[in-house]
């Protein structure tokens, strides 16, 4: 994460405080409020070779697939027939001007309004570049841009579409939250008199938080498990391509 801003794990643990009953209504004094869940995945993995989003040192397009990339989504409708719709996707980052396509299509098709939907990268530097967020970092030529706009189209195509899917498989669900702790994350900024470095202060602020939403079905059956944590995890150099 190139700074300290909130993460999404922040957002999830206001939707767990939501759906625990501190935000939404109830249909009777002392009943939890019958809550809907809708769930969806789409594939969203490109063909090689594409740019891939994150480290802006890489002099080459990705030539193959380790890993399936997706955009999953999570529909919430209470008893009065408020809605709101969590997109998670594969990718380093996602700007307001891409989204924007998006969300008016959304409300076109779903009546979904401004601040009912909400769109978070997992943060990979192992997807591709999208247009309109930070091209300039990298070295494409005008093929390689070509072929990041086709693809950036196709993701809106398959956010729109994961998101009418999940509405579409709204159900009655029970909901349980819950805390855990994970320490591994690290603060990475080091300061270095006025100059501030990568890699690890043990004394910087850290969030080791895991706030945890589990969705059942009403005969018990686990449909969904959404968890949230605030790390910048580095598994592969800048040159894996």
């Amino acid at each position: 994460m190139k700074s300290l801003r909130p993460k999404p794990a922040w957002n999830l643990s206001l939707i767990c405080l939501l759906l625990a009953g501190g935000g939404l209504p109830t249909a009777m004094a002392g009943a939890p409020a019958p809550i809907e869940i809708g769930l969806a995945v789409r594939d969203i993995t490109p063909e090689p070779p594409i740019w891939l989003a994150g480290y802006a040192a890489r002099k080459r397009p990705a030539d193959r697939v380790d890993h399936p990339l997706v955009a999953q989504a999570l529909a919430i409708k209470n008893f009065t027939g408020e809605r709101f719709v969590l997109v998670s996707l594969d990718n380093c980052e996602v700007s307001q001007a891409f989204n924007a396509p998006v969300f008016a299509e959304l409300q076109s098709k779903h009546g979904l309004k401004p601040g009912e939907v909400m769109i978070v990268s997992s943060h990979t530097h192992s997807a591709p570049v999208l247009e309109l967020t930070l091209e300039g970092m990298y070295g494409m030529s005008p093929a390689d841009r070509e072929k990041v706009r086709q693809y950036s189209q196709t993701l809106r195509s398959k956010l729109v579409e994961v998101v009418g899917a999940a509405l579409a498989d709204t159900q009655p669900a029970r909901l349980d939250q819950g805390r855990g702790r994970a320490t591994f994350a690290m603060n990475r900024r080091v300061y270095r008199g006025d100059r501030i470095d990568f890699g690890e202060n043990l004394d910087g602020p850290v969030d080791w938080d895991v706030p945890v939403l589990r969705i059942r079905g009403t005969n018990d059956t686990l449909r969904a498990i959404v968890f949230g944590y605030a790390c910048h995890g580095t598994s592969i150099h800048g040159d894996d391509f």
